[in-house]
């Protein structure tokens, strides 16, 4: 799990993934509806991947590709949050960038595309961004972190609440994005 600093990023991540997107088996039919978090957020992971690299292309800058050490510390803490009610960012992230995302309904959730909505959500921050003064902004933070041309790695985590009304998308990015002076090479104009 890094990334050398090189011009192309995606040719120095390592990953340590297995092949996320064979998705070509459908999980069995049972007669019972399964709860959301009995399903794999695999799928919610690879809605995430793809929309993260649909916004990073317009931005010029590499995809990102999926990293199985962070996709199992991001999604132990989707869980952690969402079973703990809790929304803060994890303290102990060793050098990775994090967006979290929640949802919540006043009836179980069914499946939908969180992956996708978070994502969307975090890119949303752009019309708030001053591409002619790049810094950090509280209101901005998520998009930045999302388009970081030095991220080259990401996990997605996702974690459900006993209740299934309240969902939580956490994305972790390595190595993390956001740092101080480093913005205008990092977050580039849409093209």
């Amino acid at each position: 799990m890094g990334c050398n600093n090189s011009t192309d990023a995606n040719e120095n991540c390592q990953t340590n993934s297995p092949d996320v997107n064979n998705q070509n088996n459908p999980p069995p039919q049972s007669s019972k509806p399964q709860k959301l978090a009995d399903l794999s957020p695999a799928r919610w992971e690879m809605q995430a991947l793809n929309s993260h690299n649909a916004f990073r292309a317009k931005h010029g800058v590499p995809p990102l590709v999926i990293d199985a050490g962070i996709t199992f510390t991001a999604q132990a803490y989707a869980k952690h949050l969402a079973k703990n009610k809790l929304f803060e960012h994890s303290s102990n992230r060793d050098n990775l960038g994090e967006n979290l995302y929640t949802m919540s309904s006043s009836a179980p959730l069914t499946d939908q595309a969180f992956g996708t909505d978070a994502t969307q959500s975090w890119y949303d921050e752009i019309k708030s961004y001053d591409f002619n003064n790049p810094d950090f902004s509280m209101e901005t933070g998520h998009f930045t972190q999302l388009v970081w041309k030095s991220s080259c790695s990401l996990g997605v985590g996702v974690g459900f609440s006993d209740d299934g009304k309240t969902v939580v998308v956490v994305a972790q990015y390595g190595p993390a994005g956001n740092m101080m002076g480093a913005f205008e090479e990092n977050v580039p104009p849409p093209q």
